[in-house]
């Protein structure tokens, strides 16, 4: 089963509209309060523009500007898709995305979009999910190590936990006869 295929399943559907409601807000609303939200959405990027002409940066450079942004997030959108896909892989409840604190969802959106090798999407899916069916699993301190420490650094820490963990083993449960 491909990405896609896995974000067409129920629970990554489920699992993303959840998400949705809770980072960014996706609650249905009314089609006059979605009017006036585009219409504020619109006034505030036309004072972005104003300002930026204001501090002598040209029209194009402001609209420039503007694509960038909106390619940054549509890229950290589908970062972040294929984060939820990989989550929805473990067979979660999503349902139980409700009780997740609300902080913790948008450090770890923050920090998860900003990924696009799979590898590391499937590590924030995995981390998702344990979050998911038991919240408070993973703390926002863990958020941070994750996000900071590359691969390599991961694969010398876990060495030197087993070895820490064989060393206690064995001083504590090896009875020299």
């Amino acid at each position: 089963m491909n990405e896609l295929d896995i974000l067409n399943t129920e629970a990554a559907k489920v699992l993303f509209g959840k998400l949705g409601e809770r980072i960014f807000k996706w609650i249905p609303e009314p089609i006059n309060k979605t009017r006036n939200l585009k219409k504020q959405i619109s006034k505030s990027e036309i004072e972005l523009t104003r300002l930026m002409l204001e501090c002598g940066y040209s029209l194009e450079e402001a609209q420039a500007h503007k694509r960038v942004v909106e390619r940054e997030k549509k890229l950290r959108m589908i970062n972040y898709m294929s984060v939820v896909a990989f989550a929805a892989e473990q067979n979660i409840n999503p349902q139980s995305i409700n009780k997740i604190d609300l902080d913790w969802l948008n450090q770890h959106y923050e920090r998860a979009s900003m990924y696009s090798n799979t590898d590391l999407q499937r590590l924030w899916g995995r981390i998702l999910a344990g979050e998911t069916e038991q919240p408070g699993s993973y703390s926002k301190q863990v958020l941070s190590i994750v996000d900071l420490i590359s691969p390599h650094e991961a694969e010398i820490f876990q060495k030197i936990i087993i070895l820490s963990f064989l060393h206690r083993w064995k001083t504590l449960y090896h009875h020299p006869q």
